[in-house]
């Protein structure tokens, strides 16, 4: 999927919306749950290029999956951006 930056502010991914109160929080903040300044840069870069081959899409989620599995055992606080 292309994205461009009209597309982003039609729907709200990075820009806050003035004129109603229900759309003052962009999907970037919704999504935004990262611990440092370099994961939600990431983020940002994900939703401004979104993954276009089906290969990589699948092997992100395997990524993620893994992730989660061992999420538990990773520190609640991060002090200097590592884990």
């Amino acid at each position: 999927m292309q994205v461009d930056k009209t597309t982003l502010a039609d729907i709200n991914i990075f820009s806050t919306a003035t004129t109603h109160a229900d759309e003052d929080v962009s999907i970037f903040q919704y999504l935004n749950m990262c611990r440092t300044n370099d994961g939600a840069h990431e983020l940002q870069l994900l939703l401004q290029k979104p993954l276009s081959n089906l290969q990589t899409i699948i092997e992100t989620q395997q990524t993620l999956q893994a992730i989660q599995q061992v999420l538990p055992q990773w520190p609640a606080t991060i002090t200097n951006g590592t884990i």
